[in-house]
């Protein structure tokens, strides 16, 4: 027991040191932070955004200003840059010491600021009608199966398997259709007579085309829905909510 009390005694000791290692170091996070929210938010009410690189520019420029008074006030306050911060804060920069520990706080503001983000300079209501896709002539409708596929010579590549039977072409093309799974399906025949039987296997993807002699692939089409009331109902205007935080260049934000 006495060993044991010596043991606990000494690594009581150690600990002391380590507990105010760990509140100096969480000391300094929480200062780091409090100065470059201070920096974000002042670029924020200056440039009424919180988006790119003007804004990350504007806020190292506001860290390098704070960073110089606390130096000359003898302060250690703020957090160290490299000369080329905004370059190694891009995509495809260098990280310098403190860079991956800013873009950190830089995020973090710009996504949980209490007022939601850059507040817009106006709003208004755009509408948008879709374009109709189908032609004055019309598209492919109907429930003609072979008008349903595209053939192709060759095969589809093993995997993406739904199941395999032997059967028809015509049979195989009407239960492709009912499977909303099957992209297609493919097989091994010398000829496609249409009452003769192949081994057929369904696919769930025509990935993978592979052009070969004795092989023969059908890719399903998706179908375009032409009649009168799929055109009223792709016609129906869109009323779309449009946020401008910037007029020149342009920075818009439109609600989903």
């Amino acid at each position: 027991l006495p060993l044991m009390l010596a043991h606990l005694s000494g690594s009581c000791l150690a600990f002391g040191p380590l507990r105010r290692l760990m509140d100096s170091a969480n000391d300094r996070r929480l200062q780091t932070e409090q100065v470059v929210n201070a920096a974000a938010a002042r670029c924020r009410d200056r440039l009424n955004h919180t988006l790119g690189t003007e804004w990350m520019r504007c806020v190292i420029d506001d860290l390098f200003e704070a960073q110089s008074e606390a130096q000359a006030a003898g302060s250690h306050r703020g957090i160290e840059l490299e000369a080329d911060e905004l370059r190694r804060l891009l995509p495809g920069g260098t990280p310098g010491r403190n860079t991956n520990e800013l873009t950190n706080l830089l995020r973090n503001f710009s996504c949980e600021v209490a007022d939601g983000g850059s507040q817009p300079l106006r709003s208004f209501d755009w509408e948008f009608r879709p374009p109709e896709p189908c032609s004055d002539t019309g598209s492919v409708v109907g429930h003609d199966a072979q008008a349903r596929y595209s053939y192709h010579k060759g095969f589809l590549p093993s995997g993406n398997d739904l199941k395999s039977e032997r059967t028809t072409l015509a049979a195989a093309q009407a239960t492709c259709l009912e499977d909303d799974h099957c992209a297609g399906f493919t097989t091994q025949a010398d000829t496609l007579s249409p009452s003769a039987e192949m081994h057929i296997l369904y696919k769930s993807s025509t990935e993978g085309q592979t052009s070969t002699n004795g092989w023969h692939a059908w890719h399903k089409k998706r179908m375009l829905d032409c009649s009168p009331a799929a055109r009223a109902r792709r016609s129906a205007p869109m009323t779309l909510r449009v946020h401008v935080l910037r007029e020149s260049p342009p920075v818009y934000i439109v609600d989903d």
